[in-house]
């Protein structure tokens, strides 16, 4: 594949992509979304708000933005299951949660027991 240089405006006619800030976006549905991926969990992205400003946001909420509008794109899809477990949890995903919270409760009550213990003696 051949490289070359593209300036601002070819790059927009090209690939429906511009720079701002040294970042390449892309024009994913109404919203310019950096390519710059923030590699956490959830991944965050860089997206041009109101006034031209950058504001950094992460991929769950893109994925609802774009779904809002109908607009579906392969990075931000992966998210859907994500989502939908915030949105409509099943009874088992619930019984999880308290679960997972439960034993979490427990291990800070046991590690203040133990800190505790320590300090009295």
């Amino acid at each position: 594949m051949e490289s070359k240089n593209l300036n601002n405006d070819e790059l927009n006619k090209e690939c429906n992509c511009k720079i701002i800030k040294g970042n390449e976006f892309r024009l994913i549905g109404k919203y310019w979304i950096s390519e710059l991926c923030l590699e956490s969990y959830p991944c965050k992205h860089y997206v041009e708000v109101k006034n031209n400003t950058l504001k950094v946001i992460d991929s769950p909420t893109i994925f609802k933005m774009l779904r809002e509008e109908n607009v579906y794109n392969k990075h931000f899809y992966k998210y859907k299951e994500y989502v939908r477990k915030i949105e409509n949890p099943t009874p088992e995903e619930i019984n999880e949660s308290k679960l997972k919270q439960l034993e979490y409760e427990n291990k800070i009550k046991q590690q203040e027991e133990l800190l505790t213990s320590v300090l009295l003696v």
